[in-house]
């Protein structure tokens, strides 16, 4: 398991490098993820709802595939590889609601420890960059670099050309990432990752962090979640103070008792109002509210743009699509499967909802899927079913967990 976890740490720090979109360190994750799963004694249990869903999804999608099939992607002439591979990543999204583990303790250990480790191995990676110990590791080296990532469809000339004329924008925190926003879902997941893991261990297993772990690493996995807002903060991008806040927000109902630690409620959400006052409200206030915020326009801006029978069957016009693309997948879902793509979305947020609420998370989990979703359009690739995985499988394992207390308390089994 540990050197799993090292295995899988590395690739999520560089989740979008490789040398092909193969051959990439996203692939190599997946892998590992299989053999976890399988590791832990996979179980599947399918449901007649899920199939219902499921099937309409593609159903809509090969219909788009044979009537549109720019629509499904700009990039590509080869659509029916490109039709296969989307059906096979949506599958493999889908198939994650399917998954019963009988080993769930060690799933959620591995998960919690992962979580952390990745998130202080972030926070060392952005103050080696920021300080500028290293010559060859800044942020000007780190745009250069992500040139070559995978996903990405920028050339050095272009990036080059771009910083001349701009030299007064501030280069983003991005790290191997490529974008800042894909660096804040990251660390956002990890903290969700790790809130789960730790409130059902703790909770049902009656495992405290010191029992499992040693006193330094028990220290530092309790700070995690805090340095990870701390990094969501620094890295200043609309989606990375949006997610601070609703992190924030959500550390606060799980590690408080809201009604018996009102002080202590209190004093964190006035600290985390002047931090965001002191750091992010300009900068936000600025991005939502001027006329041609990208961030807003690419994200939700072709919504507007669809109609009733869109939400349907699908966009079948690709005239009408944006230039730059779809950067939103539940926009991107719903426009190659219409009311198919409502049903595959649904089903998800419902799973994640109903899991969320027997942990006292309420919206929680939904908020986390969704961010994997929105943050841009790429949603059916393997980055993407990893990254869902870290949202949904501490869910299951949590599930399953339960189930079994509750199964050796009827069964009056003293453990």
């Amino acid at each position: 398991m540990i050197i799993i976890k090292f295995l899988l740490l590395l690739c999520l720090i560089f989740l979008q490098s490789g040398i092909s979109f193969y051959l990439s360190y996203q692939i190599f994750g997946l892998l590992l993820l299989g053999m976890l799963i399988s590791m832990s004694g996979l179980k599947l249990k399918v449901t007649i709802s899920s199939i219902l869903s499921f099937f309409l999804f593609v159903f809509f999608v090969i219909y788009t595939a044979v009537y549109a099939p720019s629509v499904l992607t700009a990039r590509s002439n080869n659509y029916f590889l490109t039709t296969m591979a989307l059906i096979v990543y949506s599958v493999s999204i889908f198939s994650l609601t399917f998954i019963h583990l009988e080993r769930p303790v060690k799933v959620l250990i591995l998960f919690r420890s992962l979580s952390s480790s990745l998130i202080w191995a972030l926070f060392a990676l952005l103050v080696i960059s920021e300080s500028g110990v290293l010559p060859f590791l800044n942020r000007e080296t780190f745009v250069f670099q992500n040139v070559g990532l995978i996903s990405n469809w920028t050339t050095a000339e272009d990036l080059a050309t771009h910083l001349k004329f701009n030299a007064l924008e501030t280069v983003p925190v991005d790290l191997f990432y490529g974008e800042a926003s894909y660096l804040a879902l990251v660390v956002m997941l990890c903290i969700g990752c790790l809130i789960v893991s730790s409130i059902v261990l703790e909770r049902y297993q009656h495992q405290t962090i010191q029992k499992t772990h040693g006193n330094f690493t028990a220290k530092a996995m309790h700070f995690s979640p805090y340095i990870g807002i701390f990094i969501l903060i620094y890295i200043t991008s609309l989606s990375s103070i949006l997610f601070a806040m609703v992190t924030f927000y959500f550390l606060l109902t799980t590690r408080f008792n809201w009604k018996k630690n009102k002080f202590a409620t209190v004093v964190g959400v006035t600290f985390g109002g002047l931090v965001f006052a002191a750091f992010s409200y300009e900068y936000l206030m600025y991005r939502v509210t001027m006329e041609n915020s990208l961030s807003l326009v690419q994200r939700f801006g072709f919504l507007f743009q669809m109609t009733w029978p869109d939400f349907l069957i699908g966009v079948k016009e690709a005239s009408i699509l944006p230039s730059t693309g779809i950067h939103n997948g539940v926009i991107y879902t719903i426009a190659i499967s219409g009311i198919g793509g409502c049903f595959y979305i649904g089903y998800l947020l419902r799973y994640t909802h109903r899991l969320g609420i027997a942990l006292g998370l309420g919206l929680y989990p939904i908020l986390l899927v969704l961010a994997v979703f929105m943050q841009n359009g790429g949603i059916f690739s393997p980055s993407k079913v990893f990254l869902m995985a870290l949202v949904i499988l501490p869910l299951a394992a949590s599930r399953d967990l339960i189930e079994s207390r509750r199964r050796v308390m009827n069964s009056g089994v003293v453990v």
